[in-house]
Formats: C-alpha cells, structure tokens, sequence
C-alpha cells in the first residue's frame, strides 16, 4: 500500500457473487493487479461476497446451479467477508423500489433483487475498505469477481486521470446503455465513495419515478455529487456459475473462445473440481 512510482496509494475493492471466481481470478491478476502494482506498489485489497447456496436465475440462463466457497489465498485480501445472500438483507430497501423501472423487461422480481444484493455488497465492500485505512488521495479500483477481465488495464493512464486530470470515475466506454457502466471502474476516494453509494440513494431514486437502468441510476448519483468522469476500453465479459462466458457483443480473440468452449463443455460434464484445469488454458 506504499507510494508507488506515481505516488499513489491503491486499494481494490471486490464486491459480489463469487460464483465464477475460480475461472476469472487469472485475469484479475495478469490484467488488473499486475499493471497496478508496477505503478503504485503494494496493493490493499478488501472483498464482501454474497454467497447463496444455489444461484437459479432463468434471465441468466443459471437454473440450481449449486455454489462453492472462493479460493482467495491468491488474492489474499486484508479483509474478507464473505456473507450469507438472504432476502431479508435487501427485503426493506426491495419494498422501496419493487415498482421502479429499471428498464430490464423483466416482470419476476429478479432483476430488483439482483440489483439491491448488489447495491449491499458494495456498501459493506466500502465500509471494509475504510477499515483497512482507505483515506482521501488513494486511488480505488472496483472490481466484480465474475467478470472475465480479457484486456490488460493501463494502469498509468487510469491513474494519471485520476491524479493529473481530476478525474473522479473512470468506467468503460461500452454498456453504458445511457448512463454509465457500472461493472468496474477506477475512481478517487469520492468517486468511490459515491460508486458505492447507491444503497443508500434507493429512497430518492424510487421517489423520483423516472425509469431508470442500473447504468442510469450511477450516472444520476455521480451527476448529482458533480463529479468528472472519464473511460477506458478493458472489456470484461460476464461468467456465469455454470462456466458459460456472455460474449457480450464482444468479438474476443480464437484462444478466449476456445478457453471459453472447453471450460464450458467440462463443466457441462458434471465433473466439477475439473473446471480449475481452464484457468492454465491460454
């Protein structure tokens, strides 16, 4: 966590469903932690998961697929919580905005309690990184463990427009789907601050009764809070619990696919503890 060459300090906050951590922890590392630790040094890196027993989400396309404990001795974070996904943690805040538009076509109830599962994450995220002495001036990255982070991030660019340029939110520049992506990003301590926030603006949005995306209710929480905002290009395409990577609409590269394909089709064989064979596939 020491100054680095640029004099930053960098915390990484994981938030989420770990539910395909064992596939994409390789890209976290070669793509993300890697270059960031060549700029800034040590790393801090905290995590909250929400962990369900049995991920079964039609949207997805992930029916009872049974989930499993991450392995984080690679990441080796300084603070780990890993909580129980109940109902009951979002049940108040869901009654709030069950009736809000997220723009999803979803009718289930699905798509809200994803969102607000979410949204509880990143907010118990926070509060662990302000424990483990995250202060005004350090530099957050925001992470998802289920993406698959294909494209290496340039880590001295995403800092020098956070220290240089005055950028307080750096996200990328496709799915934005008329707000901003909300997947991952790179952001000031405000930045952050404000990316973790949304639990808490639940209240105001759903009073507001403008239809709003999850891309749309940041962009709004980060307009509101009059922060600058810049992008950058990493993909990182969704994976599933069952092993299946979203594309996206992303063309990825003849070997992604066919890690992608050969990690499926093991995974499709039942034969669970195979699937670590794919993350050395190259």
């Amino acid at each position: 966590m020491t100054d680095g060459t640029h004099g930053a300090r960098c915390f990484v906050i994981m938030h989420g469903l770990p539910r395909s951590l064992l596939w994409t922890e390789r890209n976290i590392i070669r793509h993300v932690l890697e270059p960031f630790r060549a700029v800034c040094g040590p790393l801090t890196l905290v995590a909250h998961f929400n962990h369900p027993d049995v991920i079964d989400n039609p949207r997805s396309g992930e029916r009872k697929v049974a989930t499993m404990l991450p392995d984080m001795s690679r990441l080796a974070p300084e603070i780990l919580m890993i909580e129980r996904q109940h109902a009951a943690n979002v049940e108040g805040k869901y009654q709030i905005l069950k009736d809000h538009d997220l723009r999803s076509g979803d009718p289930s109830p699905n798509t809200h309690m994803n969102l607000l599962q979410g949204y509880y994450s990143l907010r118990r995220a926070w509060t662990l990184a302000t424990q483990a002495g995250l202060k005004q001036g350090d530099i957050v990255l925001l992470l998802r463990p289920d993406l698959d982070y294909i494209d290496p991030w340039p880590a001295a660019d995403l800092v020098a427009m956070i220290r240089e340029q005055g950028r307080d939110l750096v996200c990328p520049d496709w799915h934005s789907f008329g707000g901003l992506n909300d997947r991952m990003a790179v952001a000031s301590y405000e930045g952050a601050r404000v990316f973790a926030s949304r639990w808490d603006m639940v209240e105001e949005i759903a009073k507001a009764d403008t239809p709003r995306s999850s891309e749309e209710i940041l962009a709004y929480c980060i307009e509101r809070a009059g922060l600058a905002v810049g992008t950058f290009s990493s993909r990182g395409p969704r994976v599933r619990a069952d092993g299946r990577t979203q594309y996206d609409a992303f063309e990825p590269s003849l070997a992604q696919k066919y890690r992608w394909k050969i990690r499926s089709k093991l995974v499709r064989t039942g034969i669970r503890p195979l699937r670590s064979l794919t993350r050395y596939i190259p």
